[in-house]
């Protein structure tokens, strides 16, 4: 299935005080990292890891290594950084890889965007 590929989208939804919400879209897999391998810091800039970010998976339609090398990635240069990431709203799919994987203990997971909201307002609040 070459060139079907959906390229990776990440779009800013909404900057709302200290929060920040993307959505991601397509496939996160070494063909569509490659081109920007950081693709929050090239759309938020260079402070990206300072914030607290709340990443959407639900247009994720697929997941490799690379994908998971990639938020583990993320996840380290936002603590490093002092920010907050918080993954949410992840299809079915992309959850069992998580699972098996055993990431749910270092990525921080929430159900929907309204549970990963509560679970930074509850540390900052």
């Amino acid at each position: 299935m070459a060139g079907l590929e959906q390229d990776l989208e990440i779009k800013l939804i909404a900057h709302e005080g200290t929060v920040v919400r993307l959505e991601a879209a397509g496939r996160l897999v070494h063909s569509t990292l490659a081109p920007c391998p950081d693709p929050i810091g090239g759309l938020l800039g260079g402070d990206a890891f300072t914030r607290t970010v709340l990443l959407s998976l639900e247009g994720v339609e697929f997941m490799d290594s690379s994908g998971i090398g990639w938020l583990l990635a993320c996840r380290k240069r936002f603590r490093e950084a002092g920010g907050n990431l918080v993954v949410h709203s992840v299809p079915a799919a992309v959850l069992d890889v998580i699972r098996v994987m055993r990431l749910g203990h270092v990525l921080r997971l929430a159900d929907d965007e309204s549970a990963a909201l509560a679970m930074v307002q509850g540390e900052t609040g």
